[in-house]
């Protein structure tokens, strides 16, 4: 373990999973998916010295039932072998603020600051927003029905999801409607797995303004330069390939990739 430390270890309520003669197997947080809210084992790490079956066969007997996830290919490959479903596989990206993308914003949309008692009083429409921009079907879907979407609305602005928001969040509005809005969280950690977090980015598909997610990820950027902090990091799923493109274009760097699974009861 000296040369093996879990890279997840800032997260909080990491639990240790050992087999026999107290060998390590895995580390997870266990937590719950907002989603469905089944039992969920999230950063699964595995140390390089624990073979790759011992591993397996440990998270197929304590993960039963469970959703996955994990950075480690050769461990979530085991699994699906095993008879585990590929939820997601998604790209974790991290940008450093130090070079600026300028962004013609569309004249029509006014960006503004975005604080957790805005976000509580219009999680209505938020809500509405969010879940019309993730539909079923799409890669980064998350809530089943607009009145969860609404609820995670509150959940952010309570500071409940993956921690408290952050002042470089951002509403964009026209003709003084709410078309978009990208939220930030403070992540226990260092980016990029932790630290300025874009928990949330999304827009009204209906809306004819332009570059609405564009003017949105900018000026957040911009504000996190301003306060120097010391990056800013999302996730997105690999086959949503326009907003991969949108991030690759603004400046972020992919820096890491996890899978996610549904374990076989």
């Amino acid at each position: 373990m000296r040369r093996e430390s879990d890279p997840l270890a800032h997260w909080p309520d990491r639990v240790p999973l050992y087999g026999d003669g107290d060998r390590l197997l895995v580390v997870y947080t266990g937590t719950e998916s907002a989603r469905t809210g089944r039992r969920w084992a999230d950063g699964v790490w595995r140390p390089a010295s624990t073979p790759i079956a011992a591993a397996r066969d440990a998270a197929l007997d304590v993960f039963a039932g469970w959703l996955v996830s994990t950075a480690d290919l050769a461990l979530a490959n085991e699994l699906i072998a095993a008879g585990a479903t590929q939820l997601r596989h998604a790209h974790v990206m991290s940008h450093d603020l130090v070079a600026a993308h300028p962004v013609t914003t569309d004249s029509r949309l006014r960006i503004e600051p975005l604080g957790p008692a805005q976000v509580d009083r219009h999680a209505h429409r938020l809500g509405e927003l969010s879940f019309a921009a993730y539909p079923p079907g799409h890669p980064d879907h998350q809530q089943d029905t607009e009145q969860s979407a609404r609820s995670q609305m509150h959940a952010i602005a309570r500071g409940e999801v993956l921690g408290p928001m952050m002042a470089e969040s951002r509403v964009a509005l026209a003709k003084g409607q709410i078309i978009g809005a990208c939220l930030v969280v403070d992540r226990p950690g260092k980016p990029s797995q932790g630290g300025p977090w874009i928990v949330e980015l999304f827009r009204d598909p209906s809306s004819p303004a332009k570059g609405v997610g564009r003017s949105l990820l900018s000026a957040v950027l911009t504000a996190a330069r301003d306060r120097a902090l010391p990056g800013l990091s999302l996730a997105v799923s690999h086959d949503n390939a326009r907003a991969n493109q949108l991030y690759l274009g603004l400046g972020f760097t992919g820096v890491a990739e996890s899978w996610t699974l549904d374990l076989p009861s």
